[in-house]
């Protein structure tokens, strides 16, 4: 009976994670935006290591073939850990940088250093702690740094904050109880006498926090792709406002850079036309000419949602597209500096 219920837990994780590993998929596929990608990636992974570590608690012969494996060059799952390195590594990229930071890849330069030397360790027990515990300190770093982003950015984009600290939390939480429950596996359960070699593969520690992951996962993904699949039914019914993308030819007449955004003319503009702490966040990214869906990815909201507020936006100053909102913007600019 326990064999049928981990079998049934085994398959519904795979399932999960197959879900998530599609809708990635797809919504990369329709936007070519690599983030997406690159969440796919890590939940191919994560599907690849749940299939062999089922296949260790089912196929005695496999279990012994992968053990004694694992012993002496443990390829496999260094490639699992290093591929979702490199896979969390670039999400945290995109989330924290919004671009490629090479220096963050240099932790995974030293992890697989580390897991090269491995072989030559002394110790069963140590060895086989050690190799685990150093993916997982790389994991206590991201969480680290991602809380501590939060921590810095707490009051922008609120929405995207919270989920940035739900993910540093359950980072932080997680690795250091996958830690604990390696160490009392390792060193209590498993048998590393070569005649009787036997090594508990899964961690339920990290299968929860997979669960989490994925949880999040398809609740951001559902929300970003639902727009598409409803042939972007919004709240509002505005042919102006829906056709209202990035236009190539008004781009070339008129922009603002974000970064070059004065903070002060920015405050007052959204003080005389009374706008709401999200409406001021979403004007900051429409004035920097982010798409709708560039605004969604930054804020991590439906493109549903980013356009009823594009709307609302238009209807307070009394324009109709996008190049009439940042003329406004900066005709209120130029007044100000002359009074």
């Amino acid at each position: 009976m326990t064999q049928v219920i981990l079998f049934i837990y085994s398959f519904l994780l795979v399932i999960l994670f197959t879900v998530v590993s599609t809708l990635s998929l797809v919504y990369f596929l329709r936007k070519y935006n690599p983030f997406f990608l690159s969440l796919s990636l890590l939940f191919l992974v994560f599907i690849l290591d749940m299939i062999v570590i089922t296949m260790t608690e089912f196929v005695p012969m496999f279990a012994v073939f992968y053990d004694q494996t694992f012993m002496m060059i443990p390829s496999f799952k260094t490639i699992i850990l290093v591929v979702s390195a490199l896979c969390i590594t670039y999400l945290y990229n995109s989330i924290v940088y919004n671009k490629t930071v090479k220096q963050l890849y240099i932790p995974i330069i030293f992890m697989l250093l580390v897991f090269l030397f491995i072989p030559i360790y002394p110790g069963n027990e140590i060895k086989v702690f050690t190799y685990y515990t150093v993916y997982q300190v790389f994991t206590l770093w991201i969480g680290f740094s991602l809380y501590n982003y939060y921590k810095n950015h707490e009051s922008e984009y609120r929405d995207r904050m919270k989920l940035v600290k739900r993910l540093a939390v359950l980072t932080i939480v997680f690795s250091l109880l996958i830690i604990v429950e390696d160490f009392v596996v390792i060193f209590f359960f498993d048998n590393y006498s070569p005649e009787t070699l036997h090594i508990q593969n899964r961690c339920y520690s990290e299968d929860i926090y997979r669960i989490t992951l994925a949880y999040h996962a398809i609740y951001y993904l559902i929300s970003k792709i639902q727009p598409h699949l409803l042939k972007d039914s919004y709240e509002f019914d505005d042919p102006n406002l829906l056709n209202n993308e990035i236009n190539t030819e008004e781009t070339s007449k008129i922009t603002v850079d974000i970064n070059e955004i004065n903070i002060n003319k920015f405050d007052n503009f959204c003080n005389y036309y009374d706008f709401t702490s999200r409406e001021k966040e979403i004007l900051k990214l429409i004035i920097a000419y982010k798409s709708s869906s560039e605004i969604s990815d930054e804020l991590f909201i439906a493109q549903g949602t980013v356009k009823t507020h594009m709307h609302k936006i238009y209807q307070k100053v009394n324009v109709t597209k996008r190049s009439q909102l940042i003329a406004l913007y900066n005709e209120f600019s130029t007044n100000q500096d002359l009074g």
